[in-house]
Formats: C-alpha cells, structure tokens, sequence
C-alpha cells in the first residue's frame, strides 16, 4: 500500500511558529499543529525528530564552512611560507648582486670624476645591503608562515573530523526524521480506514424459517 504523508513540514514551521509574539510583526501566527486524537503521540514524536535533523542539517554547514575557512587559512600560511622562501633563493640571490655589480661597473666606466666613481661604489654597496636585508626578512617570514601552516595541521585534522561526525548525526536524524513522518502516516491511514469501516452500515442477518414457512421444492 501507497503511505499517505502528512504535511510534517507544515507541522514543524507550526510549531516554530507557536508564539504569538514572532519575529516577523504584523503577521498572524500559523496555530500549533494539532498534537491530539489517536495519531496525537506520532505527530509530536515527528515533529521532534524533524526538528532535530534541521537542526543537524544546519549544523553540517556551520562545520563544512567552518573547515572551509581553516582550511582556506592554511592554504595562505602555505602561498606566503613558499613565496618567501623563493626569495632566499641563492641563484636568485646572485642574480641580483651580478646585476648590483654590472649596474656599477657601467656607472664606473661613464664616470667623469672621482666623485662619480665613489657615488657609484656608495649605490652598488647600498642595493647589495638591499638584497641582505630583503633575503633575511624573506627567510624570517618563510620559517614564520611555515610554522603558522604546521600549527594548524591539529586544527584542520579535528575540524575534519567534526565535520564527519556532524555529517553522520545529520543521516541517523534524516533517517529518524523519515520513520517519524511515515509512523504518522501509517497511523493516518489506519485511523481513516477505521472510520470508514465504522461509518460503513451493516445489513441485517437472514432470518431463519419458521414452522409455518412452506417447504421449498
């Protein structure tokens, strides 16, 4: 046989929806779901158990999210840690203070006076100093972010895991949430076959011949 579902999400937002005084002013409060009669005990039991997988369901986003973002938060520990670290490369290192001492030996070779000369000295030693200071910053920021993406490895691990377990909860609460809503329409429809069968009338029985009925045949 074809259950027949209740409503059970009417009944839920009705029993959300109980208190005269909602949220949304100059609204008129949908009344509480009739939890009385034979099925009264089905109803209040899907209701609960409805109520308890939306909230399950809402949970499993709060953690998904939750472990979106920590993880999004490593990945950028990760970007910056490596970012940093390409600046200590020594070939790249070296690139740069090859070019330093070419850009001075051009400016050597043009100029026109000692001065010139010690001027161009003064530059080369000031962009070699620039590229110690920018390599020691960059190797101070990779061992920081490094260590900052480690730290979260425990977090990451443990929000994963609530992630599961809220994702589980939210299944067994779907599922209790199901058996509820076809308790109440098993209910449902053996109430209404009931009353059919009360309302049905039943013909009188045959009566029996008596002494002076004349024998067929």
């Amino acid at each position: 046989a074809v259950a027949v579902m209740e409503p059970e999400d009417d009944l839920v937002t009705q029993a959300r929806s109980g208190d005269a005084s909602g949220s949304n002013p100059g609204t008129v409060p949908l009344a509480p779901p009739d939890l009385s009669g034979p099925c009264g005990d089905a109803r209040r039991v899907s209701v609960e158990r409805c109520e308890s997988a939306t909230r399950a369901r809402a949970g499993v986003g709060v953690a998904d999210e939750t472990l979106r973002a920590a993880q999004r938060a490593y990945d950028a520990h990760v970007a910056k840690a490596e970012e940093a670290a390409a600046a200590t490369d020594p070939a790249s290192i070296r690139r740069a203070k090859e070019s330093a001492q070419a850009t001075f030996r051009d400016a050597r070779n043009n100029a026109d006076s000692p001065d010139a000369v010690e001027a161009a000295a003064r530059d080369w030693l000031n962009a070699i100093n620039r590229i110690n200071v920018v390599v020691k910053e960059a190797g101070a920021e990779a061992v920081r972010e490094h260590q900052a993406a480690i730290a979260m490895v425990s977090t990451l691990e443990r929000l994963a895991l609530e992630a599961d377990s809220a994702r589980i909860k939210a299944e067994i609460a779907e599922e209790a949430c199901v058996t509820a809503r076809e308790a109440v329409a098993a209910c449902v429809e053996a109430e209404a076959a009931r009353e059919l069968a009360a309302q049905t009338p039943v013909g009188p029985a045959p009566s029996e011949p008596g002494p002076d009925t004349p024998a067929q045949g």
